[in-house]
């Protein structure tokens, strides 16, 4: 049973992490100076690449984010901020607050 509660807090809830993800790329895509449909589409199009990526590389995704970041980089100036923001951390807190929910929930 506690796997079940730890999926439904990765998988069950983590496509709202994802959109959220995607929408915050498209803000700031906009906030560069792209106009929103454009800044959504190549949001969702470079979420849906790495995803698929992910799944069919067989890499692990560290090594993947390796690939395609470049030392003194553009790549490698956002990861910076996105670990300096806590970004890996919110996420794995995001995961285990929703499967504690779920356990919760499911004890009532």
């Amino acid at each position: 049973m506690q796997s079940l509660r730890v999926v439904t807090g990765l998988s069950g809830s983590g496509p709202a992490y994802i959109f959220l993800a995607i929408e915050a790329m498209a803000d700031g895509g906009v906030a560069a100076g792209l106009p929103r449909d454009l800044a959504l589409k190549l949001a969702s199009q470079t979420v849906m690449g790495a995803a698929a990526m992910a799944v069919n590389s067989g890499k692990n995704p560290g090594q993947l984010k390796d690939d395609v970041t470049s030392p003194t980089g553009t790549t490698i100036a956002g990861v910076r901020e996105l670990e300096n923001s806590g970004f890996r951390g919110t996420l794995m807190n995001a995961v285990i607050a929703a499967a504690n929910q779920s356990r919760e929930l499911s004890e009532r």
